[in-house]
């Protein structure tokens, strides 16, 4: 006999925003600027996003050579 977990609650959102916050962005000993990671956290609940949008801290996100990418996909 196996128990099949039963699908919680889903949010509808927007879309999602990725900011790649660990590999080399936001390395400022390898002369790329800070990623603000707490002030951009506590804006989001501030504005209250997190229900319409989903911020995603991330690792590499590529390309190497560009300084802080940020990922912005809709939820169509």
């Amino acid at each position: 006999m196996s128990i099949k977990a039963q699908p919680g609650p889903t949010r509808k959102t927007m879309g999602q925003v990725v900011a790649c916050l660990r590999c080399c962005r936001g390395r400022t000993d390898q002369k790329h600027p800070a990623v603000p990671a707490d002030w951009l956290k506590a804006e989001w609940r501030r504005r209250e996003l997190p229900e319409k949008v989903h911020l995603t801290l991330s690792g590499c996100l590529g390309p190497c050579d560009a300084t802080n990418v940020v990922l912005v996909m809709s939820g169509g």
